[in-house]
């Protein structure tokens, strides 16, 4: 009896002692110790949560307050949108929590098919989809799913192969699952019993059309798509039934040259076993257009009974000119001489002036933009001499010259710049274009004009001259009242025993006189000792001058004109190319007669200091 109670009392004890050390031996409790108690996430990120066990021992069981804010997976917490959720971690009565806060995130996961948005499939065809759920940049795991919209055009399967099945179209789904959130792209599937053809020109593809000129030849490609890919197999032939082009096939591709303007088509049919398909393009054949750098002087001096005959470049075959256009005004040729490659045509309803003109045959536009119709072209002194009397007649408003060729003088007296009676009278109302020729070895008192009115324009020309007087006088003009610019002006002064009021350009620049962009070398002589002060481009009056520059060996050659002290005056030319580095366009200088290189002026080729 009293070896069984004993035996009770140990198996009492034992019972404690176990009991004891669930909740803790030696009296202490239990405790799990997470890593953390707090944590903030953003939406799709991941947080592992890690535990101590202190006077316990068990598998943890882990779950969230709330599993649409956070799921929790071993420890593992994955954060599903933006709120709050507790997560625990627990060994049967003993427990361990952490707050959780999520908040939104700045990106968003997409999905995306390959590039893929459309597949073109014959019936039988199979196309794999390619599906990928980036975030952040990078590729992330997901679970996918595919659903066609038209089984009886295109089934799809669970991994995502689809099988055309007949003729039509049909709308593949295709669903991603990332993290709690549902991504939803499409593929359209076209189904049908033909081949499809990509057209492209330098790998650009080809619209409804294509444009090119006469004799031009373009390349075109194509690469044929049988079950949405590539498919070399697939016969191609190019045909066309139209004069306009004519046609070179090279394997796939093929060769167009325009042969005559117009409008045409060319077909190319893809074929393979049964299933073919084609496409016929557009052609638009344009005419050439050749532009002519050679200058065209149409002399309206020469006409006889409004009639101008023209020579034309050796390159521009007058036998096929159709038409001679001048802006909005069109004429038809009068006549042609093939031996001599000049056309006759009526000019009377052309203005004067500076123009564009084409000469339009049936397949070419032949454009001369550095064009002129001149009332008088100056060639030689004979020209020289009708301008002359023109300027003395004051008829020459509304008129266009130009110097077509450099005209000497010989030293004689120039009568338009010569008092006659009571005074020079002559007058230039027009517009003379030098187009950088040089009228040189004349003598005048006044100037080459007594008075430029307002609406005149002088420019591009070389003059070389002698001014002999004792009054007043400047060597392209007495009185400016329009433009002089771009000029070289390369005169001698020598002044009788008045020397007064003389100028290398005017004498008085008047307040609607314009002198702009002019180089002047003047020499400055007075027989009876008498020096006045000069000026290098006008010696009186309130007119612009701007972007002048003048060298001179004369001391009393003072200041650029009378209505400023401006720099732009040099004793030599060493002075002036050490200040003057270059004739820019941007401010007027014209670059197809002016340049500096290397320590040389030249205008028109010509070299001037």
């Amino acid at each position: 009896m009293k070896k069984r109670l004993t035996s009770i009392l140990v198996a009492i004890l034992s019972l404690t002692l176990i009991l004891a050390c669930a909740t803790g031996c030696g009296g202490k409790k239990g405790k799990i110790i997470l890593s953390e108690t707090t944590a903030s996430m953003v939406v799709y990120d991941d947080l592992t949560l890690t535990y101590d066990l202190e006077n316990i021992e068990g598998d943890v069981t882990w779950s969230s307050s709330d599993s649409t804010v956070v799921i929790v997976n071993d420890g593992v917490l994955t954060a599903l949108k933006a709120g709050t959720a507790t997560i625990t971690a627990a060994i049967e009565d003993v427990s361990a929590t952490c707050v959780v806060t999520v908040i939104a995130s700045d990106y968003v996961p997409a999905l995306s098919l390959g590039g893929i948005s459309e597949v073109n499939l014959i019936p039988g065809g199979t196309y794999a989809i390619a599906p990928q759920v980036t975030y952040k940049g990078s590729p992330v795991q997901a679970t996918f799913s595919y659903e066609s919209g038209t089984e009886a055009v295109a089934t799809v399967s669970s991994t995502g192969n689809i099988t055309a099945v007949a003729d039509g179209q049909a709308t593949v789904t295709v669903k991603a699952i990332f993290k709690g959130t549902e991504i939803i792209e499409t593929v359209t599937v076209n189904v049908q019993s033909t081949i499809a053809g990509i057209v492209t020109i330098d790998d650009v593809a080809v619209g409804e059309d294509v444009i090119l000129s006469i004799e031009d030849e373009v390349t075109i490609d194509v690469s044929t798509l049988v079950n949405g890919a590539e498919d070399s197999a697939v016969e191609v032939v190019w045909s066309t039934e139209d004069d306009k082009v004519t046609i070179a096939q090279s394997g796939s591709s093929v060769t167009i040259t325009g042969a005559k303007v117009g409008d045409g088509t060319i077909k190319v049919v893809y074929s393979k076993g049964s299933i073919s398909g084609e496409r016929e393009i557009a052609i638009s054949v344009l005419k050439k257009i050749i532009n002519k750098d050679t200058a065209l002087f149409i002399d309206k001096s020469t006409v006889v009974s409004n009639a101008c005959t023209l020579a034309l470049p050796a390159d521009v075959n007058v036998a096929n000119i159709q038409a001679i256009v001048v802006g909005d005004v069109s004429k038809a040729a009068t006549s042609v001489n093939q031996t001599e490659n000049t056309i006759t045509f009526d000019v009377s309803e052309f203005a004067t002036g500076e123009i564009a003109l084409k000469f339009e045959t049936e397949n070419y536009s032949y454009t001369f933009a550095n064009t002129t119709i001149a009332d008088l072209v100056i060639m030689d002194v004979a020209g020289l001499n009708a301008l002359r009397d023109e300027m003395l007649a004051h008829t020459t408003e509304g008129k266009y010259y130009v110097l077509g060729a450099d005209v000497d003088y010989g030293g004689n007296r120039w009568e338009a710049g010569w008092p006659t009676g009571a005074g020079n009278n002559a007058q230039f109302a027009g517009v003379l274009d030098g187009r950088g020729h040089k009228i040189s070895n004349l003598n005048t008192r006044r100037g080459f004009v007594s008075t430029t009115v307002g609406g005149s324009v002088i420019k591009n020309v070389i003059f070389d001259i002698t001014i002999v007087g004792s009054g007043a006088g400047g060597a392209v003009t007495y009185n400016n009242n329009g433009t002089i610019k771009n000029c070289v002006i390369l005169t001698r002064i020598t002044a009788g025993e008045f020397g007064v009021t003389f100028a290398g350009i005017a004498a008085s620049n008047h307040p609607t006189g314009v002198i702009k962009n002019c180089f002047v070398s003047i020499e400055y002589y007075n027989k009876y000792d008498t020096y006045k002060d000069i000026n290098a481009v006008s010696a009186t009056g309130e007119g612009a001058v701007s972007n002048c520059y003048a060298i001179s060996p004369s001391e009393y050659v003072k200041y650029i004109s009378a209505s400023t002290n401006s720099d732009g005056l040099y004793k030599t030319s060493t002075e002036f190319f050490a200040e003057v580095t270059s004739l820019a366009e941007e401010d007027g200088w014209d670059q197809a007669y002016w340049a500096i290189n290397n320590g040389e002026l030249t205008f028109n080729g010509v070299k001037i200091a």
